[in-house]
Parts: C-alpha cells; structure tokens; sequence
C-alpha cells in the first residue's frame, strides 16, 4: 500500500504530497488547497468501511448510548457545506472507560494530522463517515479540548480563506 506524508509550506494551503508506492516508487507533488484532497478521500474511504459489531455496552456507561446516537442522527442528516456538528467531550461527565469504548465504536481511520499553529492539536479521522476527532493540547502535553466532529472536515485543519488569498499575493511577489 502506498504510504502519504504532507507538509504545508510556508505558504498557507499549499502543501507538499509525497506519495511512495509499494514498489518504492515516489511521486512527489504540489498541491494548492484548503486541505490536501488525498486526505477528504481516504476519509471517506475509511467511513465506507464495513462496522464491527459493537462489543456488549458495560454498564456502568450511562452517557455513552445516547452520544453515540446523537452522533449517529448528526452522521445521517449531514450535508456539504452544512456547518460541523462539534461535541465537545471535555464538558461532559465521562470517565475514560466511556472515552476508550467511543473510540472503538468509531474507529480510528488512517489520517492523523497534527497543526501546532495555536498549540498542538492532533486531528484524526473515524472509520464512520463525516466523522473526526479533534484534540487541543497546552505547551505540558495535557488534553485541554477533547472533541468530535460530525463534518466534511474539521475547520481547524484547513487554510483559511485569508490565508489563502494572503499566500497568492506573496507568491505573486515572489
């Protein structure tokens, strides 16, 4: 399988996409976006992907059913350009058991994104479809926002349009 790494230039939105086959071929190229298009792909690939029956819920988590539905509801009615649904798991009573079983009903996709433009964040798709997680953290490596996101693609990690417009002019100059 081919293997991708992406690194945004300093310009904003325009990334380098390294794609190295199995063979160890590599094709390496430019890409100007929000968000590289590799990525939007293998994210809905990753959400097209048969689910593994859900292991027997234990008890003792009472909040998980029903985030796991609104989440589920949210999936169905999403549509482009509609805004994210954001559940911000940091505000919520949850153990890290109910975290851990949330995890393994969405899955863990193949996109892993790290932005340290405002702090690091760490960005990853789930294995059901428009889904993402999203996690803030400080300078100390410890978690200050633990979300997930019902959307196209998480805002944060995308080239604002600004930026974009700003990278066009200095690229004009240069």
């Amino acid at each position: 399988p081919a293997r991708v790494h992406i690194q945004e230039s300093v310009f904003a939105g325009v990334w380098r996409v390294v794609h190295t086959l199995g063979d160890g071929a590599v094709r390496d190229t430019l890409q100007v976006a929000a968000v590289p298009s590799v990525l939007r792909q293998v994210a809905r690939e990753d959400g097209a992907r048969e689910q593994r029956p859900s292991a027997a819920l234990p008890p003792e988590l009472v909040n998980v059913p029903s985030l796991l539905i609104e989440l589920q509801d949210q999936r169905r009615s999403w549509r482009p350009g509609q805004s994210a649904h954001v559940v911000n798991l940091s505000l919520l009573p949850l153990t890290a058991q109910d975290i851990a079983y949330i995890d393994d009903r969405l899955g863990t996709g193949r996109v892993l994104m790290l932005s340290r433009g405002y702090g690091n964040c760490r960005i990853t798709n789930c294995c059901v479809h428009h889904t993402w997680r999203v996690v803030y953290y400080n300078s100390q490596d410890a978690v200050i926002l633990n979300s997930i996101e019902v959307t196209d693609m998480p805002e944060v990690a995308c080239a604002a349009r600004e930026d974009l417009v700003d990278t066009l002019g200095r690229l004009q100059e240069v």
